[in-house]
């Protein structure tokens, strides 16, 4: 392969070196340029860059998944998708700001002239960038009608030569790039170090070139046309089993398969229509009244329900109280009582979905204690079915309801499947949904679902989990009940299309249940799609774009997991942010309309969660009284109020609980801390990386303190005692919660544990805030499930980035610094 002649005369540096240096300056955090350069094979002289890098952006966009699946495979970890379209935004950005730097040819669109001529990179580089070259799908004026199904193929093809040229690696291409520069062709030796790979990437893009030719118009057609919601993969299986499309296009299929074998090996094995075939049930949680049911004292019962339909219900022994609760535990303070659950359950009871009067009762069923955790994990895991709905399906399901005729007898089945698709609940539950266009009263008890048909949305009264019948203090967030999701599958359309007025049917028996479960399975073409999976659909798409935060999911589905009812007794969620998750877990952004109903700055979930500027006035109050009994003398007030200005800080960053004695170890030299506030067996003990402001905070604290001890002598503090109070008679005691209200109740008004409800809520509403690294922080687990269990594999660091990451930034943003209690 020669150079081609035509080409200017170029400066020493290459425009892609160029392009590389200047990525590292405008993005110095950015990807390494050259791993990019490589996984996409951008030519040395950048030519087509700027069309090259939009078309990839469209196809990351559009085929993350099926790309991340074929990078996996690969040791010398390349980008992956994500990142990867990050890095092409970020090359179009500068591009774009700098037009013309890169090239003479970097503008130059990815275009075909005729079906004669050659292809624009034949005699430079269309034999080796192979994903490059593939980007020319723009087919030629007189085939402009196949342009929209060759862009789809490119596309479908695209994360297998992308994958490819992801083995070069970063070094090799930037070795290979600078040798073509400067002999001005491309070198001898190959660019793919694996030569399978790169002959067989050769014969399938060659295929993919070709494919818009007439001979090839029936494989085309199989490739782009209706088939479904089927990926490149499954397309692929299907031509293989094509006895006339194999037999006239053999050679063809068998190219793509060899490059797909090489990249997947395992690909004709896993199919998406049987996506897996492990009959194991994944359980989910869900807990009686508040959570748990106390049956005698030490023991607790639970119960949990598989996907199958089975209710478990289970003993567990509990940490025994404290000889003296009231030491320990304010009245006035709440905490989940299943935090301190022991060991493997006493008894476990099996009851049969469809004999109710059958049960089985098992006494330690599990003698391995191994295996008993593991199967404790696995309680608590989310689930992943080979049954779980898909995006495509879902969207499919409501595409199809739209298209069935008014007289088909399943129309209120339909409806009711519709319905359980877009709140995320079960079909039966779907069934009762009263159709409305009276605006809802509160003299009803419990979670309510209505449909109001006059301002197309559906209204969810959503009761908070405590202190319902208490009245709203002027520091806490509003509070509202009835929550509005709008119509955005269509639900409206179904009622005007199918002439119905609600969805109520009084029996779902065998037959129209196999009669709903055969439209579902046409309407998706997959065999295996259940009526349960669509009411779980919205509860698992909503863990995905929330990062994973189990409160706000319950909230909006009703549906317990895991740690989910502890986490509701914290979070308060806006309007504005229930709904924008619920759109875009439904993927229906565009079709959200305006909300008829606005509710100011109400929100739903936990009572008692103190305002930024509450916190904020607390904060600087504390700061006020410290300096202010300082300069008077007075000594005890002092003392007090810096305690409480320490604890304070650690409450609100490390959502401290303050129920019992959390013994901080050498806290002023550590960057983690490790105290039992959550229970009394070492195993809840949680381990949690500091703040920095937190560490200046209690090295001042620990400095505080030793000038107190010195000053008080023999009436020095007690050493394990990690935050003190001083009573009126000059004795100390253990900080407790009461002793809060006592110092803040004229300019606050909440109690201490109202931080800890205050930091939950704000540190979600981080963008930066992952949902499983909050619950790690904040002490949210059950027994079995720790993030530092032997078996955890939940990293550290993760906690040194949110302490230095979300943690900080709240500590900032309510005005809380280091401060020395001595002038």
């Amino acid at each position: 392969m020669s150079r081609d002649k035509s080409q200017p005369q170029r400066p020493e540096a290459s425009p892609l070196v160029t392009l590389a240096e200047a990525f590292v300056e405008r993005f110095p955090d950015g990807a390494d340029p050259w791993q990019i350069f490589a996984q996409l094979g951008i030519p040395v002289d950048a030519r087509y860059l700027r069309d090259g890098l939009v078309r990839t952006n469209a196809i990351l966009q559009s085929h993350g998944e099926d790309i991340d699946a074929c990078l996996q495979q690969i040791e010398d970890s390349p980008l992956m998708s994500a990142v990867l379209q990050q890095a092409v935004t970020d090359l179009l950005t500068l591009v774009d700001e700098r037009p013309g730097a890169f090239g003479d040819h970097c503008m130059a669109p990815m275009a075909r002239i005729s079906e004669q001529a050659r292809h624009p990179l034949n005699n430079y580089c269309l034999g080796v960038l192979h994903y490059w070259s593939s980007l020319f799908y723009a087919t030629p004026p007189e085939r402009s009608g196949q342009a929209g199904a060759v862009e789809q193929v490119v596309a479908d093809f695209a994360a297998y030569a992308l994958a490819a040229h992801s083995l070069t690696g970063s070094k090799r291409y930037r070795e290979y790039c600078a040798e073509w520069w400067r002999k001005r062709q491309l070198p001898d030796k190959p660019l793919i170090p694996n030569a399978t790979v790169s002959s067989r990437l050769s014969g399938a893009s060659l295929v993919i070139r070709r494919m818009s030719k007439p001979e090839n118009a029936a494989l085309l057609a199989h490739f782009s046309g209706d088939a479904g919601e089927d990926n490149f993969l499954e397309r692929l299986r299907l031509a293989m089993g094509d006895e006339g499309l194999k037999r006239k296009h053999e050679a063809e299929l068998n190219n793509l398969a060899l490059l797909v074998e090489s990249l997947l090996p395992n690909w004709r094995a896993s199919s998406k229509r049987r996506r897996g075939t492990s009959g194991r049930l994944a359980l989910r949680r869900s807990y009686i009244g508040d959570g748990f049911v106390r049956i005698d004292d030490g023991v607790v019962a639970t119960e949990s329900e598989t996907e199958a339909g089975d209710r478990i219900q289970e003993m567990f022994l509990v940490a025994k109280p404290p000889a003296t609760p009231t030491d320990e535990v304010d009245d006035d303070e709440w905490m989940p009582y299943g935090d301190g659950l022991l060991g493997s359950p006493l008894t476990t009871l099996v009851i049969d979905p469809d004999d109710p009067e059958y049960r089985r009762i098992s006494e330690h069923p599990i003698r391995s204690r191994w295996v008993a955790e593991h199967i404790r994990r696995d309680h608590y895991a989310h689930r992943l079915p080979y049954t779980r709905l898909l995006p495509s399906e879902f969207h499919a399901i409501l595409g199809y309801a739209q298209k069935v005729p008014s007289d088909v007898g399943l129309r209120k089945l339909i409806l009711a499947l519709v319905a359980s698709l877009a709140l995320g609940i079960s079909l039966e539950d779907a069934h009762r949904i009263p159709i409305t266009e009276v605006p809802p009263t509160d003299d009803a008890e419990g979670r309510q679902i209505r449909y109001r048909r006059d301002l197309r949305c559906w209204e969810i009264r959503v009761r908070p989990p405590a202190y319902v019948d208490e009245a709203v203090t002027p520091i806490e967030r509003p509070i509202a009940e009835w929550l509005q999701l709008p119509d955005v599958v269509g639900f409206h359309n179904l009622l005007e299309r199918y002439g119905i007025d609600g969805v109520d049917v009084k029996k779902l028996n065998a037959k129209k249940r196999r009669q709903l479960t055969a439209w579902l399975q046409d309407a998706t073409g997959d065999t295996h799609a259940t009526i349960a999976a669509c009411g779980h659909y919205l509860f698992h798409r909503l863990l995905d774009e929330n990062k994973g935060d189990v409160g706000s999911a319950f909230l909006l589905t009703g549906r317990s997991h895991s740690h989910a009812r502890s986490v509701a007794h914290y979070a308060h969620y806006s309007h504005d942010r229930l709904v924008a998750w619920y759109l875009a877990a439904l993927d229906c952004e565009d079709k959200a309309k305006t909300p008829l109903i606005i509710l100011d700055s109400a929100g739903f979930g936990a009572r008692r969660v103190p305002t930024y500027d509450a916190v904020s006035r607390l904060i600087a109050t504390l700061k006020i009284m410290i300096t202010n009994a300082r300069a008077q003398n007075a000594m005890r007030t002092w003392r007090n109020a810096y305690t409480t200005y320490t604890l304070v800080g650690f409450a609100i960053a490390l959502a401290l609980r303050a129920i019992v004695d959390p013994h901080l170890r050498d806290l002023s030299d550590a960057f983690f801390a490790t105290y039992s506030d959550k229970a009394r067996t070492d195993y809840h003990r949680r381990v949690t990386a500091l703040p920095p402001a937190l560490i200046e905070q209690g090295r001042r604290y620990g400095e505080f303190r030793r000038v107190v001890d010195a000053h008080l002598g023999s009436r020095s503090i007690a050493s394990d005692i990690a935050f003190a109070f001083e009573r009126p008679d000059g004795s100390f005691e253990p900080y407790r919660p009461r002793h809060f209200i006592d110092i803040t109740t004229d300019f606050f008004g909440l109690e201490l544990y109202s931080l800890r409800r205050f930091a939950r809520t704000a540190l979600l509403e981080d963008p930066d805030t992952c949902g499983e690294d909050l619950d790690a922080w904040m002490g949210h687990w059950h027994d079995g499930v720790s993030p530092h269990d032997a078996r955890s594999t939940y990293p550290s660091a993760r906690l040194m980035r949110f302490a230095l990451g979300p943690a900080t930034k709240l500590l900032q943003k309510v005005g809380y610094d280091p401060m020395r209690a001595l002038a």
